[in-house]
């Protein structure tokens, strides 16, 4: 989840509930200065890792077009919501395809850029753990979009 200033970011943990953000991300500082009224925060997988959207705090995201499907994971909120409709633009975390699956699954648009390309300060799935130093594996935050055109434009802020 993309740390927004005063609002939590808990991957889907509870004891993460209380750890209340103080600072916007530079994405969202970014996304605030063009304009950009947040709406709605999406769903997220249990500790951003998993395929399906599912954790024991929000429980479980289903696809807009058929609820005995998935959405997809770990942006499968997000995207969901673009799907239906309910936000014109989601953004996502992506390290192994938690952008792209959730995309694919309802319908809409994701894109991952290349590492390096966009800040990952300010991202909760990019918290230091004991596997930090042993990866070459970095949480990109990539736009969800109706159509290409909007993943370019949301890229682009």
């Amino acid at each position: 989840q993309i740390h927004q200033k005063g609002k939590f970011s808990s991957v889907g943990f509870a004891h993460l509930m209380q750890e209340v953000q103080t600072e916007d991300s530079p994405i969202v500082e970014s996304y605030l200065k063009a304009g950009a009224i947040p709406l709605v925060r999406g769903n997220v997988a249990m500790g951003a890792m998993s395929i399906h959207t599912k954790n024991l705090v929000f429980g479980e995201s289903l696809n807009p077009y058929n609820t005995s499907r998935s959405c997809g994971g770990s942006s499968g909120g997000d995207a969901g919501l673009v799907a239906a409709r309910c936000a014109p633009l989601g953004l996502g975390i992506d390290i192994g395809g938690s952008v792209r699956i959730p995309a694919a699954f309802t319908g809409v648009y994701g894109f991952k850029p290349s590492q390096g390309r966009v800040s990952s300060r300010g991202v909760s799935a990019s918290r230091k753990n004991i596997y930090s130093e042993n990866s070459d594996l970095h949480s990109l935050c990539g736009p969800i979009g109706i159509s290409v055109d909007d993943c370019v434009l949301g890229f682009k802020v």
